[in-house]
């Protein structure tokens, strides 16, 4: 299943692809080799391709900031929580009670951008 909808997918990877080189070639494209704003897209794509293959995933720090986001939405929501396991293959936190919003709120609420936006 997966396979046949990779495969249905690629006329559009296609056609997102063709228009950001059609955006790119007309913002003057690889002839102005002077101007930062038009080589930003390849750099940036090269810095990511590199950052992907080489770095070592994140895989705890993601992890450790789902956790964190249900027990922070546990106590907004008035419960309790208990202990708390975070490792490379996945974690769970104890809580005293669960709704909707302490289930999903991993999802909705980007736990470190708002440490980072309170910093």
């Amino acid at each position: 299943m997966k396979m046949l909808i990779g495969i249905g997918l690629l006329p559009f990877c296609w056609a997102l692809s063709k228009a950001v080189y059609g955006l790119y070639s007309t913002s003057g494209g690889p002839s102005m080799a002077g101007n930062w704003e038009t080589a930003a897209l390849p750099i940036g794509f090269i810095l990511w391709v590199l950052v992907f293959f080489l770095m070592p995933r994140p895989t705890r720090t993601y992890v450790l900031g789902h956790e964190l986001t249900h027990a922070l939405w546990a106590l907004m929501m008035g419960g309790r929580v208990g202990k708390m396991k975070v490792g490379g293959s996945g974690g769970h936190v104890m809580l005293s009670k669960t709704n909707f919003a302490i289930t999903l709120a991993p999802y909705f609420f980007p736990f470190y951008t708002f440490i980072v936006i309170g910093a």
